[in-house]
C-alpha cells in the first residue's frame, strides 16, 4: 500500500493476480474498469472498514486496518503456478520475450496459457509484458537519458512505437511524462 502526500490518499495496489483473492469474477472481466467496493465486499463491512477508517489517527493506522480487513476477506483460491511462472518469466526479461517463446517455455499452447493468463492477471500475456516493458524503461529512466536510447533499450523498433505505446499506458507522451517527474 503506498499514501500519496500530494492527495492524501491511500492506495492499494495488488500483485499480479491478487484480485481473483477477492472476487469470483474473472480479473479480465474487471480489466479497465471501475467497480465500487461494495461489489466485492459486503455493506456492512464496508461501512465498518470506514469507520475504523476514519477514527484511526494516522496513515499507518490507517494501512494496517485496511491489511487486516484486506486479510480477512480472502477466500479461498488454488494458486496456477504455470500463470506465476509466466509472470516470472515476463518480469525477468523486462518484457522483452515473444508470446509464442513464453508458451513454449512452458509446455502449453498460447491459446490456453492466454484464457489461464487473462482469469488471473486480468490482461493478456502480451498486454502485461508490454506494461513492464514500459515500468522498466520508467524505473531505470535517468534525465540524462536518451528516450531515443530507451526506447532501443527497451526492444522498440522505432520511436513511434514507443511513443504510441507510452502514450496508451501513461496518457502522456514520454517527453511531457518524465518532465513532470511524477513517476508509477
Amino acid at each position: 500500500m503506498r499514501y500519496s502526500r500530494d492527495t492524501g490518499n491511500i492506495l492499494v495496489l495488488f500483485k499480479e493476480g491478487g484480485l481473483v483473492a477477492f472476487s469470483r469474477v474473472p480479473a479480465n472481466e474487471l480489466f479497465d474498469v471501475t467497480i465500487p467496493a461494495e461489489n466485492f465486499f459486503a455493506k456492512a463491512a464496508m461501512c465498518d472498514l470506514l469507520e475504523a477508517l476514519a477514527e484511526a489517527g494516522d496513515n499507518e493506522t490507517r494501512i494496517q486496518t485496511i491489511e487486516a480487513f484486506l486479510t480477512q476477506q480472502l477466500r479461498g483460491i488454488d494458486p496456477d503456478p504455470l500463470v506465476d511462472e509466466a509472470v516470472r518469466l515476463i518480469k525477468e526479461s523486462k518484457g522483452l520475450i515473444k508470446i509464442k517463446d513464453l508458451a513454449h517455455a512452458l509446455y502449453i499452447s498460447q491459446d490456453p496459457l492466454e484464457k489461464r493468463f487473462r482469469a488471473k492477471v486480468g490482461s493478456t500475456p502480451k498486454q502485461y509484458a508490454s506494461i513492464i516493458r514500459l515500468r522498466n524503461i520508467i524505473n531505470s529512466w535517468s534525465s540524462n537519458s536518451s528516450l531515443t536510447n530507451a526506447s532501443y533499450e527497451a526492444g522498440y523498433f522505432d520511436q513511434s512505437h514507443f511513443i504510441k505505446d507510452f502514450r496508451t499506458f501513461t496518457g502522456e507522451s514520454p517527453k511531457d511524462f518524465f518532465r513532470t517527474a511524477r513517476f508509477w
